[in-house]
């Protein structure tokens, strides 16, 4: 048998898969912006229920809810002499304690055995 000759136009098959792919394109389209419109509170509005934006939220119940799985711990108040003490104790912490140590003060571990104590040389 002979090859059918080409008359130039695309089969029957082409044509409908290429209708029906564009069509499912253009209609998910359409069904995303529909979509996209409207957010929950706006549906509900205009289903009449009367949500707004500014609606009012129980704060007591807002933060049990939030709290409720987070362990708390109470704490004794400090007075203001005790608050004082420990910020002259960190004060003279800080004043003593240099912030950069000196090569002397550290100490090399033995894991380290080819480690030797040099100065740096300029």
């Amino acid at each position: 048998m002979s090859p059918p000759a080409e008359s130039g136009t695309p089969p029957v098959y082409a044509v409908v898969g290429g209708v029906l792919f564009w069509g499912l394109v253009v209609l998910r389209a359409i069904r995303a912006m529909r979509k996209g419109r409207s957010g929950s509170v706006e549906a509900l509005v205009g289903r009449g229920v009367g949500l707004t934006t500014e609606r009012e939220v129980d704060a007591d119940k807002f933060y049990a809810g939030m709290m409720k799985n987070v362990n708390t711990v109470e704490t004794p108040a400090l007075s203001t002499g005790q608050i004082e003490a420990a910020r002259a104790r960190r004060r003279q912490e800080y004043a003593t304690v240099s912030r950069k140590p000196r090569r002397a003060q550290l100490a090399l571990t033995r894991s380290r055995p080819l480690a030797e104590m040099q100065e740096p040389s300029d």
